[in-house]
């Protein structure tokens, strides 16, 4: 079985630029809170934007970091990549501080208790893709998503759209890990030996 599972899974392993191809316009996005947050692909998402290949696109998270700042978060693809805060940290005050030099009102932030945030983005939100940083496959089928299971389980547990995972991080909690019997996922290879990161899919088992 394990073997199955390594076939699938490396018929199905994609670049993040393959891998952010199957966002479409419209698209309501979920990335996981700071370390959940997968370079290559949020680096991949923003080259996609500025070569005018995807728009509308909608971007829900807690606490954005540096990497996401500098690609999907940049201020030039304001238009494109719109961020839906949950919390704002240095990044979102940061980007605020731009828009309002230039007469632009402030990222929209939405108010929530943090105990809410799963049910927010699963149930009113209706975010249809996850980008996350995932550890490698175990013998099992199964992936980690570490310490960013917070509200990132929740949407991948979600049925939605097939996406791709594949990256670093350890192996957390048996509670943090998804698993997809039929390995109904695509996943993203590493390039250029970074981490690459993981859309996915919202109907894991028990990751």
């Amino acid at each position: 079985m394990a073997a199955n599972y390594q076939t699938q899974y490396r018929e199905r392993v994609r670049s993040a630029h393959e891998a952010v191809a199957l966002v479409p316009s419209g698209a309501k996005i979920a990335m996981p809170i700071a370390a959940g947050q997968p370079p290559a692909v949020l680096a991949a998402l923003a080259q996609h934007a500025r070569a005018g290949a995807v728009d509308n696109v909608r971007l829900y998270y807690l606490l954005c970091t540096g990497v996401a700042g500098s690609s999907v978060l940049d201020f030039d693809l304001r238009d494109r990549i719109v961020p839906m805060s949950y919390f704002h940290g240095a990044v979102d005050r940061a980007l605020d501080k731009r828009r309002m030099t230039e007469m632009l009102p402030a990222a929209e932030i939405v108010p929530c208790h943090f105990s809410q945030v799963p049910r927010s983005l699963v149930e009113h939100v209706g975010v249809d893709t996850l980008i996350a940083t995932v550890s490698p496959m175990d013998a099992d089928g199964n992936f980690s998503l570490g310490a960013s299971t917070d509200y990132a389980l929740a949407v991948a547990r979600k049925p939605g759209r097939p996406a791709d995972p594949r990256s670093q991080s350890q192996h957390a909690l048996r509670t943090g890990q998804l698993h997809d019997p039929g390995l109904k996922r695509h996943g993203t290879r590493r390039e250029r030996g970074k981490p690459a990161g993981a859309r996915c899919r919202a109907s894991f088992g028990s990751r």
